[in-house]
């Protein structure tokens, strides 16, 4: 990416390091320190139920890459990896003052034909991390402030955009506006909510609860599903030779543990003949074929450097087996909205009762 620039290793930012975490300087380990984005779990049947009980709302899951924004004398990216890159032509405004740190995704986005950020958290407004314990539509009104005031005072650099958080009952509008490629599948969603338009790839919805405050790595209260044809795992492909000829037989290994990899599947050469030549050195994305029962070739994972773990393969695996669709998640959300609706009238009809005694 042209507008990322490599600033420095993550332990020699040591201003950045006592803000993340709160430690002082010199003294943080760069290995222990974990992403601080959230991270949603694949959905099962079983956490349909939790949606109406914590009131919660969704929004696109974009396909691009995860980043964590750091605003102080400058504009920081800061990728899964902790690596920490600082985004060229940008400075920051005299008004602001003190740190500011947003969570979201960096994509392309179709009509500017430039890549875009787009916020879906807000974790720290000057040096305070007390707005990550509001509710979310709170953080996202006024993420959606903050961000529009940025961009009038950006030159007219349009950079930064705010996702838009839509109730439940409003999922099978949004799979009906989606703009499908035929050829590929690929789904584009076109956003006209926010201040400013953006058009992007998409490749599922993430819930999220509207009632819990902001929680980093993997909490149990965020879930995504993607379409049926993108349920992928990470992995690394691996080659050898074998003794009895010079054939090359390969292997897609997983993680399971700090510096060990597990061999998962044997494939064939020919299925990576238009695969770069540094097969050993890159992470690959898989799609999991139903039909022909195989792993099939998605796309080359530049921002990634270590496969997914095993843990991470069986639970992929048990989500492609439960088959949660579109139709059951619709279908569910429907009744149970007549169910409430139904409630908040028999209510009132008691209450109307209790009042003519």
């Amino acid at each position: 990416m042209n507008i990322l620039k490599c600033k420095h290793k993550f332990k020699k930012v040591y201003k950045l390091n006592s803000v993340l975490s709160g430690l002082p300087k010199h003294l943080i380990c760069s290995e222990c320190f974990f992403f601080i984005g959230n991270m949603p779990i694949n959905i099962s049947r079983n956490q349909l139920k939790f949606f109406f009980k914590n009131d919660y709302g969704f929004f696109e899951k974009t396909d691009g890459f995860r980043f964590i924004l750091l605003i102080s004398k400058k504009f920081y990216l800061i990728d899964r990896k902790n690596k920490i890159f600082v985004l060229k032509n940008f400075k920051n405004p005299n008004y602001l003052e003190g740190y500011y740190c947003f969570d979201g995704e960096l994509c392309f986005d179709f009509i500017s034909q430039s890549y875009i950020y787009l916020i879906y958290d807000f974790l720290v407004f000057k040096n305070d991390w007390r707005i990550s314990t509001w509710d979310l539509s709170s953080r996202m009104h006024f993420s959606t402030y903050f961000v529009k005031i940025l961009n009038l005072n950006l030159k007219n650099i349009f950079f930064f955009n705010v996702k838009s958080i839509m109730k439940l009952f409003q999922l099978e509008i949004f799979f009906e506006s989606l703009i499908e490629n035929l050829y590929s599948s690929e789904k584009v969603y076109y956003s006209y909510l926010i201040f400013k338009i953006y058009c992007t790839k998409i490749d599922g919805v993430v819930f999220s609860s509207n009632n819990i405050s902001y929680s980093t790595n993997r909490p149990l209260n965020n879930f995504k599903w993607k379409f049926g044809n993108l349920n992928t795992v990470d992995m690394k492909l691996n080659y050898c030779y074998t003794k009895t000829s010079k054939n090359l037989i390969n292997y897609l290994l997983c993680k399971i543990n700090k510096s060990n990899n597990m061999r998962i599947f044997k494939i064939k050469k020919k299925s990576f003949a238009n695969i770069e030549n540094n097969l050993n050195e890159s992470i690959y994305e898989f799609i999991f074929d139903k039909q022909y029962v195989q792993w099939v070739y998605y796309k080359i994972r530049k921002d990634k450097f270590e496969p997914n773990s095993f843990r991470t393969l069986l639970d992929t695996l048990y989500t492609i087996s439960s088959n949660v669709g579109l139709f059951e998640i619709s279908n569910y959300l429907k009744k149970n909205t007549l169910k409430t609706m139904r409630g908040k009238v028999f209510k009132s009809n008691v209450f109307e009762n209790y009042k003519s005694l």
